[in-house]
């Protein structure tokens, strides 16, 4: 559908521009509309009838005498305080510039460092007018562009510039890493990479690739600047407006790069708190410069810059300092309408004169609705040509302006003239080339633009938009399909924004940016009941819903992605390949939740109804996998891994194969044998070179450094979990990394060494609180309670495993409950909290039955006897414990071991009563056999399992297996 005849521009096109805004004179009039105190001549703005060449006229010689860009003025103390922070004895420095938009801030940054050619600088803006998932990186690759970007095909530009880049630091680690990460930059500026690509994706994406691919760029791109005796400034403007995923990327990027290898940050933005939230996630703390608004004397000089002398009389300037709160910006376009209205004169000798009595002027609106009058008075096809521009961004290329002007019914004849015009008025920047990108001068002149349209003709304009930039969308998705969806959603057409949103996510997704697809999500989710069901629509819905589910249990928010689950269509709905990802991504969310029979059924219908051999019936046998491995189905669960894995491996999905390896090697570790998952892990090591991805690689080494450390080879382990921290934080998957270390602290703690522990968990905790990273910070809290739980320090145990506790729910993931709730008891037991241990001890008991997990709910029934022992239920009590150690070998039965707990941990409980009332209990009837020999057998058996443990690695297990010969020693006694 072509726009050709949109009234607003009409009008500004064929009739006088006062129709939309006016050229106005001040006459002296005695009528009530006027201006000026009391006893002083007075004025009123009367609106005169110009032809449109004569306004287009009028408008030309008065405006474009003022400078386009005005002259910097004052901030003394800013300049130092930047300077100082630019030449502190840091390497890597990360300023933070805040103030108001439009107050001066990028200003201030270009004006420190106008004259210090020591700086190369790069700069990249948040885009305008939506968030796109990782915009930042594609920022800062169209930066490196010699020139604007040519919509046709500046991906080979892109990619030869690239690995010269490359090439000429192949010898370090950066080079490699740039080399080997220039596919997937080359993605995330929206240019399809390679197949290849695909290969090695596991069902998280390639984040870890893209931000070692960042930051082998940066680090390169500084060494070059090193190399000629520079240093490389990184300017990130607006950074409070950057998506969340920009800067996780970037974050990460940086805090693997040394002082020598880092850029100096510059980052500017309005929310101050925001944005230090942000940088803070760089890894360091920055310096602030704030950037206040003028006072009435800073602006008195700014405004006589901008009027080449002329000062404004002080009530005058008194007025426009309240109307603008001292914003430089704001300042800059109110002078503008002074002079459209003639307070502000232009003489014949290019000098300025203020209309006598004038006290009161200027706009009370806001910036961007200011702006938007002063816009109007523009020449139509200018006025035009700009608000095309602004449809498409803060950078409009060409090509895609002309697609635009073209859909609004406008001429592009003019355009270069259009452009000079723009640039004088100080809307755009000067262009690098003649058909060079048009590019804003500040963010809120494109904000601006949208307001230029009366309401009423908004949603057409919006139209016109989607249908100009509809081919520009095929060709670059991951570039375009937030701006469609914006616009879509501007038209109220809901089920094309529907389409674009689903795009997008599919896209940010397979690059990892899970936080990016949250924040797509929070735009689309409020009219996705308003998008009628048809084929089309249910597929495009599950395929956003299924992305969102999957971002929220990558990011740890497991209730959020049952909830996201639950809104799914009906299942009855969806086709094949859509009911199977629904299908896989339920199994995934039941699995933390803990909620397995609800989906078992139906993954068995599913199974059964997919061809075997196919990649939907490897992708299904995985997820069931998953699922009958936590109902303790252990050999089913293998035979599902082997058969994903062969099919995975078929099709070349090596990435996929690792995955099912990694959960063949659980279900191993599952039934104690460790010599098989290691075997499996072996396999998957191997297989890590073919998928060239060294995520896959880093996982590997955490599972073996699990079970080497099991095996009583800790120090093997110790050395494992180490490469993949250094791995991981190479490729700056820093959640991850910190896994790695949370396995190392395990490993110390097998070792007797404590306080490195300790040390380690209180670290990662720090860190993990500090970037909200819910996973890890339960783990610690997990860790350090157990800790405290052993070491006698119950109070401490029972702060720790609170907090646990509370992080677990709140995250909706029940896995970890029934480890912490048993630990949380046992801490309120030992502390005489009887009342509360009760409680809890049930609570315990049930969740370890829903989770499957037998180890724990039979720690609870031995917590149940001693309850009752405390009670003096005493027949009660020794039942509750016969059945704890009858739960216990029912683990043993079915082939399988606890990780946490021993059955030594069991009978340390029982003996004890057993000694102190077994010939009582046994008088009564309600103790077969002589209960001093059972003692001795529990304690002898518990004793061999101990030391097995401690040969295995398990050094801390020295403390159980000496109170177990303490007991052993006090029944002699009692014998003799």
């Amino acid at each position: 559908m072509k726009c050709a005849s949109h009234p607003w521009l009409a009008s500004a096109g064929r009739t006088s521009t006062a129709c939309l805004f006016g050229i106005h004179d001040i006459r002296e009039t005695s009528r009530k509309q006027t201006i000026g105190p009391a006893g002083s001549p007075t004025y009123t703005l009367v609106s005169r009838s110009l032809s449109g060449s004569e306004s287009r006229m009028a408008y030309t010689r008065v405006l474009l005498t003022l400078p386009a860009v005005p002259e910097f003025v004052g901030r003394q103390t800013q300049l130092a305080q930047l300077a100082q922070s630019l030449s502190a004895p840091d390497q890597a420095p990360i300023i933070l510039v805040t103030g108001d938009a439009g107050v001066g801030k990028s200003r201030l940054v270009m004006q420190a460092v106008k004259d210090r050619p020591e700086f190369q600088v790069l700069t990249v803006t948040a885009p305008r007018p939506v968030s796109v998932p990782g915009s930042l990186v594609m920022e800062l690759l169209l930066a490196l562009l010699d020139e604007n970007e040519s919509i046709q095909d500046p991906v080979e530009k892109l990619r030869a510039q690239l690995s010269e880049l490359a090439q000429r630091h192949q010898e370090t680690a950066r080079g490699k890493d740039l080399k080997a990460g220039l596919p997937y930059l080359l993605r995330s500026a929206g240019y399809d990479a390679a197949d290849t690509l695909e290969r090695s994706l596991t069902k998280y994406g390639y984040f870890g690739e893209l931000v070692a691919a960042l930051r082998g760029l940066l680090g390169c791109l500084t060494l070059d600047a090193r190399g000629r005796g520079q240093r490389l400034l990184l300017v990130m403007d607006d950074l409070d407006r950057a998506d969340s995923s920009s800067g996780q990327l970037i974050g990460r990027a940086l805090q693997g790069l040394g002082d020598a290898e880092s850029p100096v940050i510059v980052a500017t933005c309005a929310s101050s708190a925001e944005a230090l939230s942000r940088v803070r996630s760089l890894g360091r703390e920055p310096a602030v410069v704030h950037v206040p608004a003028f006072t009435a004397e800073e602006q008195s000089v700014f405004i006589s810059r901008i009027l080449k002398g002329t000062v404004l009389p002080r009530r005058l300037n008194e007025t426009l300092w309240r109307r603008s709160n001292g914003n430089a910006l704001v300042l800059e376009q109110q002078i503008r309408l002074l002079v459209t209205q003639h307070i502000i004169i232009s003489s014949a000798e290019n000098t300025w004169t203020v209309a006598e009595g004038v006290e009161s002027a200027g706009s009370t609106k806001s910036t961007a609705p200011m702006i938007a009058d002063n816009l109007r008075g523009l020449p139509g096809p200018t006025l035009q040509a700009i608000v095309a521009a602004g449809a498409i961004g803060l950078r409009a290329p060409q090509p895609m302006l002309v697609a635009m002007i073209r859909e609004l019914g406008g001429d592009i004849e003019d355009l270069p003239r259009h452009a000079v015009r723009l640039i004088k008025q100080g809307f755009l920047k000067p262009l690098q080339r003649a058909e060079g990108d048009w590019v804003f001068r500040h963010p809120v002149f494109r904000d601006a633009c949208e307001m230029v349209m009366p309401a009423a003709d908004q949603r057409q304009f919006h139209r016109a938009a989607l249908n100009a930039l509809a081919p520009f969308t095929a060709a670059l998705p991951q570039r375009m399909a937030c701006l469609q969806m914006h616009h879509a959603l501007e038209c109220h057409d809901h089920a094309e924004a529907l389409n674009w949103a689903a795009v997008a996510a599919r896209d940010a997704i397979k690059r990892g940016l899970f936080l990016g697809v949250v924040e797509l999500a929070d735009r689309i989710l409020p009219v996705l009941g308003q998008v009628k069901d048809s084929p089309e629509t249910v597929a495009q819905k599950a395929a956003l819903l299924l992305a969102l589910t999957r971002a929220h249990i990558k990011l740890g928010n497991y209730g959020r992605a049952a909830e996201v689950i639950g809104r799914l269509p009906d299942r009855a709905l969806l086709d094949a390949e859509t009911l199977r990802l629904a299908l896989c991504e339920t199994a995934d969310v039941y699995v933390v939740s803990g909620r397995h029979p609800e989906i078992v059924a139906e993954l068995e219908v599913a199974l059964s109804l997919t061809p075997r051999g196919t990649l939907d019936y490897a992708e299904l046998a995985f997820s069931f996998g998953v699922i009958v491995r936590r109902r303790g189905e252990t050999e089913r669960a293998r035979d599902l891994f082997f058969v994903a894995r062969e099919i995975f491996l078929t099709q070349g999905l090596h990435g996929r194969a690792l995955d099912c390896l990694h959960q063949a090697a659980n279900v191993y570790r599952q039934e104690n044998r460790l010599d098989q998952a290691e075997l499996l892990l072996d396999e998957a090591y191997e297989l890590t070179g073919k998928t060239a991805n060294r995520f896959d690689l880093a996982g590997t080494l955490l599972a073996l450094g699990s079970v080497k450390a099991h095996r009583g080879r800790p120090l093997e382990g110790e050395a494992a979990f180490k490469k993949a921290y250094d791995l991981l934080v190479a490729i700056g998957d820093i959640g991850r990394a910190e896994m790695a270390r949370l396995n190392l602290g395990s490993v110390y703690y097998w070792q007797g060494r404590i306080e490195e522990a300790v040390q380690t968990y209180e670290n990662i905790l720090s860190n993990a609180r500090r970037r909200d990273e819910a996973a890890a910070t339960l783990y610690c809290l997990l860790n350090l309670g157990l800790i405290a739980l052993y070491g006698g320090r119950h109070e401490q145990a029972v702060a720790r495993l609170s907090e646990a506790r509370s992080e677990c729910i709140n995250a909706g993931t029940t896995a970890a409950l029934p480890v912490i709730e048993t630990g949380l008891a046992r801490a309120y037991v030992a502390l005489g909290r009887m009342a509360d241990a009760r409680d809890l001890v049930a609570t315990a008991r049930q969740t370890s039955v829903a989770q499957g997990q037998i180890d724990f709910e039979a720690m609870n029934l031995a917590l149940e006897g001693e309850l009752l022992a405390h009670d003096g239920k005493l027949v009660d009590a020794c039942r509750r414990f016969d059945e704890s150690l009858a739960k216990f070998d029912e683990l043993t039965a079915l082939g399988m071991t606890s990780e946490e707990m021993a059955k030594g941990d069991l009978v340390l409980r029982f003996v004890p009563f057993l000694m102190k009332h077994g010939p009582s209990l046994a008088a009564q009837g309600a103790v077969t056999g002589d209960p001093i020999a059972r003692c001795r057998a529990l304690l002898e058996a518990a004793a061999r399992e101990y030391s097995q443990m401690i040969q295995s690695g398990n050094i801390v297990r020295q403390r159980e297996l000496d109170q177990t010969q303490a007991l052993l020693n006090e029944l002699a006694q009692t014998r003799s």
